[in-house]
């Protein structure tokens, strides 16, 4: 038991920790893109997409846990900094003072981000300050989807969320090959490429629902988010 507990409080335990919680979070916003997509399948789809979601046990479970996830993964990756740099001495902080400053960006647009996930978990998933529309029994979650972008100071503070969510996953790309000693001359063209095109994947995907429900097609679909 010592030996696995010293392993993890150890620098590459965290290491893994930190890279495996990057992993999940990465896979959860794989997975709520995916789901988001059928916004543009219409109301059918997306309410059919939505209810099969949360009735499957582990996604409940995975949502609740999330905040948590993300939590961990912002206080491992800054003790990891904070150990690395107390481990170069203190000719370090002057030297490597601008390198540092993507560190604090990174924790500041994580906990921007989190702020983001806490208002949108309590609005849609336990609607606070909405007002729930039923279509067919069930949860009108395509027309709460579509008012709610309806809202134009909404929709600009969700556009704003994934541009921070864009540049968070740009510079978390480089840090994660970084944290596990990947991030060499040889291979930072492509690890920087590779993280142009998940910031760009992930940032322009969640960024296009507000876009389009919200300024380009407010009429004829968002008048029609409630039956």
């Amino acid at each position: 038991m010592n030996t696995f507990f010293s392993f993890f409080t150890s620098s590459i335990g965290k290491k893994l920790v930190v890279g495996l919680s990057a992993i999940c979070l990465l896979g959860f916003l794989s997975f709520h893109l995916y789901a988001n997509l059928h916004l543009y399948l219409g109301r059918e789809a997306f309410n059919e997409t939505a209810h099969l979601i949360h009735r499957q046990l582990i996604i409940p479970l995975f949502s609740v846990g999330l905040l948590g996830i993300i939590a961990f993964h912002a206080f491992l990756t800054m003790a990891l900094w904070i150990q690395n740099r107390r481990a170069k001495g203190p000719g370090y902080r002057v030297e490597r003072l601008s390198e540092n400053r993507p560190v604090w960006t990174m924790a500041l647009t994580g906990m921007l981000i989190a702020c983001f996930i806490v208002l949108h978990v309590m609005r849609f998933k336990y609607n606070v300050g909405v007002e729930v529309q039923l279509a067919g029994g069930l949860r009108d979650m395509y027309g709460l989807t579509l008012a709610a972008f309806a809202q134009k100071p909404y929709a600009i503070f969700y556009i704003i969320s994934t541009l921070l969510l864009g540049w968070h996953l740009l510079h978390g790309t480089q840090s994660f090959f970084r944290t596990f000693g990947l991030y060499t001359p040889r291979t930072a063209g492509a690890i920087k490429a590779l993280g142009v095109v998940i910031a760009l994947a992930f940032g322009l995907g969640f960024m296009s629902f507000p876009i389009w429900f919200g300024f380009v097609a407010p009429g004829g679909v968002c008048c029609q988010a409630h039956p």
